[in-house]
């Protein structure tokens, strides 16, 4: 019989109430509002179920061999909670466009994974070392968060990554130390429910948060631009913002857009314009969702000239990427590509008939 205290009862109710939202998130609202590929969303969910019940205060010997599934979904959770957040920051990353050896070791990862711990049910060294593979990767997850966070012009998907950084990023990590360093502290009671409580409240307020930022997604990825989004879409862009779309118009024609490093704070010191101004008329009314996406408007176009031009046949890519503001060629190489399908050397040889 099993035989619970009292804040045991209460961890048991945060955490099967967890798991309660996380089923319902995965089988109601998950296909209607989830903002990534479905696969990559539910995985996560099903993961965290997984730890939820691994480190309820319940027995071991209760789950039975069931214990080793449960254990690898914990185990896996790191790893999906990175590709997850990998996906909503570069949400255009497409699998074909990774390496087809790092897709291979990432299936014999998993495969591992997978034997590891539902069929040794995770006995041996590798247990540990698994531990600190999730410790990098939730310190990644905080760097990814932030790393280009200024660029990024949704404004409600910004504080999504405020969220990311601190509670999937540090609070995950803190987790992940505990497994390694103090043990004793994580079966604490106490400990466990006030872990089991933030959990059920930060899946309550994410989930708003991003059926919020899908909305909002939604809304500036429709009707893209096509071509110059200052000239193409100046008749809808509200009579408030005609004269700040005037100023832009006339400081990209000068092409502002070539200086390195050019950041959205330069460019609206610039146009003496505030900044969170400047955010809404590039995000909410040139559809753009990030800065360097606006900034690619003008810049592939620039170099597609380029390399159509016989005169410049000799000239470096490297040269005309640079000259373009753009800071090493592997940015150039992949908005090009992205833009147009083939690579600059690829379009340079297309249209200028070289062998």
């Amino acid at each position: 019989m099993l035989v619970f205290t009292f804040i045991e009862l209460i961890d048991l109710f945060f955490r099967f109430a967890s798991v309660g939202s996380l089923l319902f998130i995965n089988f109601v609202w998950l296909e209607k509002s989830a903002p990534l590929p479905f696969w990559i969303t539910r995985s996560l969910l099903i993961c965290l179920s997984g730890y939820l019940l691994l480190t309820a205060p319940i027995d071991d010997a209760i789950y039975g061999y069931f214990r080793g599934l449960v254990l690898f979904l914990t185990e896996l959770l790191p790893y999906c909670l990175w590709l997850y957040v990998f996906v909503l920051i570069k949400p255009k990353t497409r699998i074909e466009d990774i390496h087809w050896v790092i897709r291979f070791l990432v299936i014999c990862l998993f495969l591992w994974l997978l034997y590891f711990f539902v069929v040794t049910q995770g006995r041996g060294s590798f247990h540990q070392i698994n531990h600190v593979l999730g410790i990098v990767l939730y310190c990644h997850i905080t760097f990814m968060a932030l790393y280009d966070f200024q660029d990024d012009l949704l404004e409600k998907r910004r504080k999504v990554r405020v969220a990311m950084a601190v509670f999937f990023g540090a609070y995950s990590t803190f987790l992940a130390a505990l497994e390694i360093l103090d043990y004793s502290l994580r079966v604490n009671p106490l400990f466990s429910v006030i872990n089991s409580a933030t959990i059920f409240m930060l899946i309550f307020l994410f989930s708003i948060l991003m059926a919020k930022t899908k909305s909002s997604a939604e809304h500036s990825t429709a009707n893209l631009p096509k071509s110059n989004p200052i000239s193409g879409n100046s008749e809808v862009v509200p009579v408030i913002f005609k004269a700040d779309l005037e100023k832009m118009r006339m400081l990209m024609e000068q092409r502002f857009y070539t200086q390195s490093n050019l950041t959205i704070g330069v460019l609206a010191e610039n146009l003496r314009m505030p900044e969170h101004r400047l955010r809404l008329l590039i995000n909410k009314h040139l559809k753009y969702q990030n800065f360097s996406e606006f900034l690619n408007s003008y810049r592939i176009p620039a170099a597609k000239a380029a390399l159509r031009d016989l005169k410049q046949a000799k000239r470096p890519i490297l040269t005309i990427a640079l000259e373009l503001g753009f800071g090493s060629i592997g940015p150039f190489n992949r908005a090009f590509k992205r833009t147009t399908g083939l690579t600059p050397s690829e379009y340079r040889k297309k249209f200028q008939n070289q062998p």
